[in-house]
């Protein structure tokens, strides 16, 4: 009984919170969508572009799971999970 009660109250509350941020037509604020386009917002945002492209190279998988067939070949040693044996895979230097 306590658990319908608790859910009950969860429900209610969601709801309440949803329907008031529709109400209020809630929106990104301008300082939110230009981050982006400042210096450190570009770096930013390279950086995090380059940190996953080099995931994608390390784990083909993560790629696969995207729908990006470009590492579909370089498939390696995933049971060790240590990033020196991944890049040593790629790299070819591990026997």
């Amino acid at each position: 009984m306590k658990k319908i009660t608790l859910l009950m109250t969860v429900t209610a509350l969601f709801m309440a919170v949803s329907v008031q941020a529709q109400e209020s037509n809630i929106s990104p604020t301008p300082t939110a969508t230009s981050q982006r386009e400042t210096p450190e917002g570009k770096r930013l945002f390279a950086l995090l572009k380059a940190a996953d492209e080099e995931d994608l190279t390390l784990i083909p998988q993560n790629a696969l799971m995207r729908g990006d067939s470009r590492f579909a070949g370089d498939f390696g040693d995933l049971i060790s999970g240590c990033p020196e044996t991944l890049k040593a895979n790629k790299d070819g230097s591990l026997a």
